[in-house]
């Protein structure tokens, strides 16, 4: 998997990449929306430094829980995998409605709350993602309101496996 970085495009994995901005960050990745040049599409790229051993390995098996999970409704598909020396690129769908985290803070500032079938819902696919999860194996270890994503049809999807662990 090649990767050209020129003029503040990524291409790769079938994709030629334009950084539109930063819409979040963590301790060694930061998640960017992106458009592809080509198609106008939206994407979510989380950008990943490898700055260890360890690290390579932490992004080794998040793709590969992605990978394996591509099938699963209630986990945001990864399309594509862009690695250079120093960094990795994880090319996700834009989920534009954000997490269930921002959702509730949305809410929180309106005193709304979500209806009993709303969380029921998002229970039920968190637990279908999870228990998938556990059949690989693996447990996610970072579950939490901002790494469950809202679908455009409101299905809720779990993403970042990057703390993922046998």
């Amino acid at each position: 998997m090649g990767c050209v970085w020129s003029s503040a495009d990524l291409v790769g994995g079938g994709y030629r990449i334009k950084i539109i901005k930063k819409i979040a960050e963590g301790g060694f990745s930061q998640v960017l929306l992106c458009t592809d040049i080509d198609s106008g599409e939206h994407f979510a790229v989380k950008k990943i430094s490898k700055h260890s051993r360890e690290s390579e390995e932490r992004i080794a098996i998040e793709i590969s829980i992605h990978r394996q999970l591509l099938d699963v409704r209630n986990v945001v598909p990864l399309l594509a995998a862009i690695t250079t020396d120093h960094i990795t690129y994880l090319v996700f769908p834009f989920c534009k409605k954000g997490s269930i985290g921002d959702d509730l803070l949305r809410r929180r500032s309106s005193n709304d709350h979500l209806g009993q079938e709303q969380v029921v819902c998002i229970f039920h696919g968190l637990c279908s993602a999870v228990r998938a999860v556990h059949r690989l194996g693996y447990v996610h270890r970072d579950l939490k309101v901002a790494n469950v994503l809202r679908a455009d049809d409101g299905t809720p999807l779990l993403t970042d496996f990057g703390s993922a662990a046998r």
